[in-house]
């Protein structure tokens, strides 16, 4: 017999909208909504400057394109995703991610959300995000 108790096994759960960058449900915390809002687009923009996809010109540059346009509208799901849950963490509707589309009041929504401080208690988007790293 095992001396130590062991729990169920660590999973990461891309249907748990605690965990995944895909969903719109859930709370995030101002850290993770930081994180999640920039790091898709400093990888695309890595990618684009180092040239990460020079060697995908396949058909003059076709194969390049189709792959820059679903790189970046995974960047955009992920961020739209990011902002649906920052609000739902303030007690907002989700659908105040909208605003991420119109400019120069995008910039000033996410200094918002980057800045302001989520409410303390449970709401109807669940529990409060934990103080992690990320």
């Amino acid at each position: 017999m095992n001396d130590i108790e062991t729990g169920p096994p660590q999973t990461y759960d891309l249907a748990d909208s605690n965990t995944s960058a895909f969903s719109f449900y859930g709370r995030i915390s101002q850290r993770r909504f930081v994180f999640m809002t920039l790091a898709p687009y400093a990888f695309m923009l890595a990618a684009g400057i180092f040239g990460g996809f020079e060697h995908l010109d396949l058909a003059a540059g076709g194969t390049r394109n189709i792959i820059a346009a679903l790189g970046s509208a995974a960047a955009s799901w992920i961020s739209f995703a990011a902002y649906a849950k920052r609000w739902h963490d303030l007690g907002k509707s989700g659908w105040n991610a909208l605003w991420q589309a119109v400019p120069l009041v995008n910039l000033a929504v996410w200094l918002h959300l980057a800045r302001t401080d989520g409410v303390k208690e449970p709401n109807e988007h669940g529990e409060p995000p934990e103080n992690s790293y990320l």
